[in-house]
């Protein structure tokens, strides 16, 4: 699934959304995503001098209609979240991000997915299996970090992650906003064994598809794995994960709900700076 995500806006489009929170940080990300991109596929594959002048212009192609095409709607949109923060979010608030957060990425998966398959069908047999190698090494990282510790330590390691999410756009936490995370951590469903299996799952169907890689039906199959994971979640995994989600989004407006006038301004100047950054980086042709 890490790989999913390296293939998946075509080698780390998505590193313009996950590195936000510093403006020189996200401009610079965007700005080598070439670079970036070539790293880390590099962690899974060495690609011939053929494969890298194939797979050179199809990205620069992609990476030009993106900045062009997508970053002002990322902007806008944005822009219009920063408003909906000014007296408080709502519940049709959040909702209404996540729908254009999705929107924006099928559209962009959309644009990667014909090119992102082709160039698995170009892999040797030998660059597969180091492909799988390292799928597999990931897989055990995970496994350490997150299955093979205590339910204490795995409670850390989210309250961290929970804290630093809402610190860094909010500033800092007061403590009946701390205590919301606290109730979150408690009610939330722990899915770490089910996405564990899930990584099993998605790694055997991956190298299913690879071994008839040149072959029509399989790089449907690719598409999906790399494009569309959820399509192939259970009616169970569809429900759980909709249960975290819904948790996650309670948190959101509790601890919205909460914000001194300091931290909704502080969120105000989050959302409307990296909008500046988007609109910056779509100016720089």
């Amino acid at each position: 699934m890490r790989l999913a995500r390296t293939l998946r806006p075509w080698l780390i489009l998505a590193a313009a959304l996950s590195t936000v929170g510093c403006g020189f940080a996200t401009r610079f990300a965007y700005n080598h995503l070439d670079w970036l991109g070539s790293r880390e596929l590099g962690k899974y594959v060495d690609l011939t001098s053929a494969q890298e002048q194939w797979l050179e212009p199809r990205f620069e192609a992609l990476w030009s209609w993106h900045r062009r095409t997508q970053l002002p709607r990322y902007a806008a949109d944005l822009r219009w979240l920063a408003a909906q923060a000014a007296d408080g979010l709502e519940r049709s608030d959040i909702e209404e991000a996540s729908r254009r957060l999705e929107t924006h990425w099928e559209t962009t998966a959309q644009a990667a997915a014909d090119d992102a398959v082709k160039f698995l069908a170009q892999l040797s047999d030998a660059q597969v299996q180091s492909m799988l190698k390292r799928i597999d090494e990931r897989n055990r990282e995970y496994e350490e970090e997150r299955v093979d510790v205590s339910d204490e330590q795995r409670q850390e390691h989210d309250r961290e992650r929970a804290r630093d999410w809402f610190e860094d756009r909010y500033g800092r936490l007061e403590l009946l906003q701390k205590e919301a995370i606290e109730v979150w951590l408690r009610q939330r469903l722990d899915l770490h064994r089910t996405w564990q299996a899930r990584r099993h799952w998605w790694r055997g169907q991956f190298a299913d598809a690879l071994a008839r890689r040149t072959e029509a039906e399989a790089q449907e199959q690719l598409k999906e794995l790399l494009f569309d994971t959820r399509s192939s979640w259970s009616e169970e995994l569809r429900a759980q994960a909709q249960t975290n989600q819904t948790l996650w989004d309670d948190l959101i407006l509790r601890i919205d709900g909460l914000a001194r006038p300091q931290q909704r301004e502080h969120l105000q100047e989050y959302l409307t700076e990296l909008a500046e950054d988007f609109e910056a980086l779509a100016a720089d042709r």
